[in-house]
């Protein structure tokens, strides 16, 4: 009898699963919001929405009453070969969230102490440091919280056949390191203090600490990286399927290849992902099943369950929001996002959200969970520059169809929407090819700066060159003759970037105008101005245009479309970007972030 009612709970269970499981695949909530119009609920299938976002593949395992209640993939892992729950992803900088469960078992047994300067730690040749000068402010505690203002927000990795740096070459920028030198952020008023921002007092998200948070733990332990985080994390909760060791690029079985996207098609990453020896911060290859145990796993923690990797005390302590603005010693300039490792913000009753973006080159992943055993893990092979949207709107469909009433109240960062009218049909007037007019800072040093030298508008598309992903553009909700192109995940419409206009022009018949942003101090608005070269002469691909992962050509603008910076004789910028400007390689609005760096503008890409 009690055999027969197990075996009937499981059956309910599993057609439960596979009832939700449609609900969500075809009822994603889109980015774009169409307020006061009568699309304004309008849902999505997952298949409609990979296609607009350019996602090559995807895997997604959702996590109800501590248990995974369904998983699955979606499209493509390489050409001609499905996306399954089992499929292998790099996870990217999800791998700092099992790098601070590492160091905080360290911290809970004693070996480690949140409080304690790093360099105190650090028995090799390499030290934290400012402009070659010992730095001894950084604690362990701003590493995992990603306060302690240090330089590389993320590794660019190395592609086939390129030297690996070792450790130690990466943190001090030598032999075939790519990477800035990994040390404290120099001020953007270092002409007037000579100083560095000062660890402890806002976030800036920092693969290049997670770096050094490596070295700490294989200086105190006398082990390498990947024997602890085995150890400590991978066999407690049970990720057999997920590794820190550097991938054999012949090993291609189960493995999801890494995408870009472009205007022409979407074409694999050259030898089909990049390799990250900077385990710490961005090395972890898994799937989502292994990353549903370590949500369970953790959440379980927060209740002292004698399985999880951390105790209720070290759980908790992780589930803290470390920064808030007017405490601490130095007192934080800003409320936080980071507890120590992944972001946190309150749920329903006494619950807590935890979750870690995941991105590296040609992948974009989300972890997220909480403490009362809702979860959710996604990952995909195309990099988080427009992955990212597709995430979100995932994440909208889950919580809608499990009730998760709690998910937006919460504002979880990438649970954004874009208020926005309906689309315009082409031909609009204003269409064509426009010049990007030079701006001229007045900043001596910087002078005349040109994010890229043109533009090809279309009634629903921005392009900025073949090589950059194609944005969509929508009349702005609220506004008129403005339009709102979808830049960033994490876009602001009250803050206007990349707002564009449109006005008539004697001359070239129309001239438009890029809003970017406000100089802090000052606070002047800066704004490019366009002027038209050419009438439209083509059409962009809309969303119901065929497309496969690789080999897909689309249609492209005019030629002479170019991204190129010119920014006092350089085509590059020195500029790590800010905290959102890590998950933009690649694209249109990551050109405008380092565009901004050299006028001093703060804002949220």
């Amino acid at each position: 009898m009690i055999m027969n009612l197990i075996a009937l709970v499981l059956v309910i269970g599993s057609v439960t699963g596979q009832v939700m499981k449609e609900k969500v695949e075809n009822e994603l909530i889109p980015f774009e919001h169409f307020v006061g119009t009568d699309r304004e609920g309008e849902t999505k299938t997952l298949a409609e929405r990979m296609q607009h976002w350019f996602v090559p593949g995807i895997s997604v395992a959702v996590i109800n009453n501590y248990q995974v209640e369904w998983a699955d993939g979606y499209g493509e892992a390489q050409n001609g070969v499905p996306a399954t729950a089992d499929t292998i992803y790099q996870a990217g900088t999800i791998s700092s969230f099992l790098s601070a469960l590492t160091a905080l078992k360290y911290v809970e047994n004693g070996t480690l102490n949140l409080e304690t300067n790093i360099n105190d730690y650090l028995t090799s040749n390499w030290k934290m440091s400012y402009k070659k000068r010992r730095d001894n402010r950084v604690k362990l505690k701003h590493l995992l919280s990603h306060s302690g203002a240090v330089t590389v927000d993320e590794f660019d990795g190395y592609t086939r056949g390129q030297t690996l740096p070792t450790l130690q070459q990466t943190l001090s920028k030598s032999g075939p390191a790519n990477n800035p030198k990994v040390e404290l952020i120099e001020d953007l008023l270092d002409v007037i203090f000579n100083d560095p921002f000062t660890p402890g007092t806002q976030e800036d998200y920092s693969s290049g600490g997670f770096a050094a948070l490596q070295q700490v733990l294989e200086d105190v332990t006398g082990q390498s990286f990947s024997t602890i985080v085995q150890q400590l994390v991978l066999d407690k909760a049970g990720m057999s399927s997920s590794s820190f060791a550097i991938r054999d690029y012949n090993d291609i079985n189960g493995v999801a290849f890494g995408y870009h996207c472009n205007s022409s098609e979407e074409s694999v990453i050259p030898g089909n992902w990049n390799t990250y020896p900077e385990s710490a911060a961005q090395g972890l290859w898994t799937n989502v099943g292994d990353l549903a145990k370590l949500v369970i796993n953790v959440a379980k923690g927060k209740s002292g369950d004698p399985g999880s990797i951390l105790n209720t005390q070290s759980t908790n302590d992780m589930l803290t929001i470390q920064l808030k603005n007017g405490q601490g010693n130095p007192r934080a300039t800003e409320d936080g996002t980071f507890g120590l490792g992944p972001e946190v913000v309150d749920g329903r009753a006494s619950s807590k959200w935890f979750f870690n973006t995941g991105y590296n080159e040609g992948y974009c992943s989300e972890v997220i969970g909480n403490t009362d055993g809702r979860g959710l893990v996604m990952m995909s092979n195309l990099g988080c520059e427009r992955s990212h949207f597709l995430l979100g709107e995932l994440f909208r469909a889950v919580a809608a169809a499990y009730r998760w009433e709690d998910a937006e109240s919460a504002k979880i960062d990438f649970n954004t929407r874009l208020p926005a009218k309906i689309p315009l049909e082409s031909p609009q007037p204003w269409e064509g090819l426009y010049k990007v007019e030079p701006y001229d800072t007045g900043i001596p040093g910087v002078g005349v700066i040109q994010p890229f030298q043109s533009v090809y508008v279309s009634a629903n598309t921005v392009q900025v060159d073949q090589a950059v992903c194609i944005v969509y553009m929508y009349p702005c909700a609220n506004l008129d003759n403005v339009y709102c192109p979808t830049i960033s995940i994490f876009q602001d419409v009250g803050d206007k970037l990349g707002q564009l206009t449109f006005t008539p022009d004697g001359a070239s018949g129309y001239k438009g105008e890029l809003y970017l942003g406000v100089v802090p101090i000052v606070d002047v608005e800066v704004k490019v101005s366009l002027t038209r070269i050419s009438a439209s002469t083509g059409t962009f691909p809309t969303e119901t245009t065929p497309r496969t992962p690789s080999g897909n050509t689309r249609n492209t603008p005019p030629a002479g479309v170019s991204t190129t910076m010119s920014i006092a004789g350089s085509t590059t910028s020195p500029f790590t970007g800010s905290t959102a400007c890590r998950f933009l390689s690649n694209s249109f609005i990551a050109v405008l972030c380092s565009y901004l760096a050299f006028v001093f503008i703060s804002f949220n890409c």
